[in-house]
């Protein structure tokens, strides 16, 4: 049985770090699909700092909160507050 399993069938925003640093903010129903899928779509490693399930914060409130730190789409600099997720 795949170990994420657990993890498919709900909403999760997730915070995603490339090797640079950057985190990418997104929203799945299947995380470690989307973590893999990242992973080989990235010329960097990408490792998932942390999940949370998207009923407590979407995608675009976590978007409008992190707006400052904002680089290019869904790709935010790291702040203290996204590494303690």
């Amino acid at each position: 049985a795949n170990r994420n399993t657990a993890f498919n069938g709900r909403s999760w925003l997730y915070f995603a770090q490339e090797q640079s640093g950057l985190i990418k903010i997104g929203r799945t129903r299947q995380l470690g699909r989307r973590i893999r899928c990242l992973s080989t779509s990235s010329p960097r490693p990408v490792k998932l700092l942390g999940a949370i399930p998207e009923t407590w914060l979407s995608e675009a409130e976590a978007h409008l909160h992190f707006r400052r730190s904002r680089i290019h789409g869904e790709w935010f600099q790291p702040t203290d507050e996204m590494l303690a997720v």
